[in-house]
């Protein structure tokens, strides 16, 4: 915490303050990176949305969260070329009574 006491506005915080401070936006992380996979981002244009309310959020959320969320989209939502292997699911569509 030494350097930040060089940052004119933090010098004039006592350090339990800035601790507390950065606890916040930590938590505040914290809460995002579990919410974010759930956000309807297409809804962002109204003001009542939790999209426009997270963009308004965007310099409190550290760039960890944002990637590893990019992250989990890209690889979720990837799609495997074909000559990579793949399994294959067989559906056994009889009649557990023996009927045709």
């Amino acid at each position: 915490l030494g350097a930040l006491h060089e940052l004119p506005l933090l010098s004039l915080l006592p350090t339990h303050a800035i601790r507390c401070r950065f606890a916040v936006v930590k938590y505040l992380n914290y809460l995002v990176g579990c919410v974010l996979p759930l956000v309807n981002f297409t809804a962002g244009g109204g003001r009542w949305s939790l999209a426009f309310r997270l963009a308004a959020l965007r310099n409190l959320i550290t760039m960890e969260v944002k990637t590893s969320y990019f992250n989990n989209l890209l690889f979720y939502s990837a799609t495997l070329p074909p000559s990579a292997p793949h399994e294959v699911i067989m559906l056994d569509r009889r009649d557990p009574n023996g009927r045709a």
